[in-house]
């Protein structure tokens, strides 16, 4: 983890241990291999047209239908859209039968499909897609030339430090001493130690501005996320009640139930019994 972090790392760490225990549940095992083998037929063909039609094989670009009429042109693109669209309601069908994080469900679902088909042993696990995560604009604006082209100006920001630079002084040994230098000295220092502070209390403002933040005192232990996520899916999934679960992990009810909701609503998964229990 880095010193400042933007709330999605939470996230991201937190699902990771989530599908965690997913993946040693042998019902939801079998419900997606289950998936991935209706997803096939269907992912053959969305390759096929995405060659054909020179469009991308993933489902991260908005969607988009051409317009109708007789055009041959056209028919490709529309069985393009039509196939990824059944693809995508396939996903979106199982993430809601199964309690999985709202916003990274069918990229995962899909991610991890394609992780299956193209191996060897055809193993059958719930992964996480690559996450991004933007780096906020921290610093002093730099101005540059570009280094395709030298009219274009690039402007950039550079958390860069200026310490502060004594200017040159007099320091006369007949007429004074060395504690009079070191006292002197001692004011430089705290000088320049203050005008660095100052200049980083200013960059830490401008992170957490934009959302980043230190890691919570709770989550310094390298097993309380991993812990929590196990908390999520002994209620999500398994249907464990409140007291059940605090005997379980032998935690605190109050502790349990409050780690529980937080850390639910911060990933995005539903904590309501399932309809499968």
């Amino acid at each position: 983890m880095f010193q400042l972090n933007p709330p999605e790392v939470w996230v991201t760490v937190l699902i990771h241990w989530y599908y965690y225990w997913l993946n040693q549940d042998e019902k939801f095992l079998a419900a997606l291999e289950a998936l991935f083998r209706e997803l096939a037929p269907l992912a053959t063909r969305f390759e096929r047209l995405a060659d054909k039609t020179g469009l991308a094989k993933t489902l991260d670009l908005p969607t988009g239908l051409p317009p109708e009429g007789p055009d041959p042109a056209h028919r490709p693109l529309r069985q393009y859209w039509q196939t990824r669209k059944a693809i995508e309601e396939r996903l979106f069908k199982f993430a809601t039968e199964w309690p999985l994080p709202r916003n990274y469900a069918l990229k995962d679902l899909w991610f991890s499909y394609q992780a299956y088909a193209d191996s060897e042993g055809k193993q059958v696990r719930l992964l996480e897609a690559p996450r991004l995560f933007s780096r906020p604009a921290v610093g002093v604006r730099l101005v540059s030339r570009s280094t395709v082209r030298d009219d274009v100006m690039v402007i950039s920001q550079v958390p860069l430090i200026f310490p502060l630079v004594p200017l040159p002084f007099v320091w006369d040994p007949i007429w004074q001493d060395r504690k009079w230098l070191n006292d002197y000295i001692d004011v430089l220092c705290a000088d320049l130690r203050t005008s660095i502070l100052r200049q980083a209390e200013e960059y830490e403002r401008q992170a957490r501005q934009a959302g980043f933040k230190p890691a919570p005192p709770a989550y310094h232990a390298a097993d309380t996320l991993k812990e929590t996520a196990q908390f999520i899916y002994l209620r999500a999934v398994k249907g464990l009640t409140w007291g059940e679960l605090a005997l379980k992990t032998g935690r605190a009810r109050s502790t349990v139930i409050e780690r529980t909701k937080r850390a639910a609503s911060m990933a995005g998964i539903p904590l309501e019994k399932s309809g499968r229990l």
